[in-house]
């Protein structure tokens, strides 16, 4: 008895070995592959750094969009009190079904107004199914 005991612990420190350099292996694959994806990100990174370069843009759009610098820049300022408030848009009116009741238009100058679908109160249909 004591020689299977012993036969089966070399077997299980031989099976704990093989475990173990499988995951060591596995974690050499791993550590390779996160040290190719990081020159890659280094590379696209310092890729994206030289497309992004003032000079670069500059060069593209006067080269490939015909723009062109403004001798001298300008500048406006505006003031929330002189912009024109924004024209008020038609609103459609829909029943709790989905249909279409109509299109509520606002008054000239005037804020839109919010109108409610009409209900189905005292409809025959809905008193005979609750069994009224």
């Amino acid at each position: 008895m004591t020689v299977a005991v012993m036969v089966l612990g070399i077997i299980g420190v031989v099976a704990l070995n093989a475990l173990a350099a499988e995951a060591s292996f596995q974690a050499r694959e791993l550590e390779a592959a996160i040290s190719d994806l990081t020159l890659e990100h280094d590379d696209l990174v310092a890729e994206v750094a030289s497309l992004e370069a003032p000079d670069r843009v500059r060069l593209v759009a006067g080269a490939q969009l015909g723009l062109l610098e403004p001798e001298q820049p300008g500048f406006l300022t505006l003031h929330p009190e002189q912009l024109a408030p924004p024209e008020p848009k038609p609103m459609v009116v829909l029943s709790p079904e989905g249909h279409i009741l109509g299109i509520d238009r606002p008054a000239p100058g005037g804020d839109a107004t919010i109108l409610a679908a009409p209900t189905t109160a005292g409809d025959p249909a809905d008193d005979a199914e609750a069994g009224n």
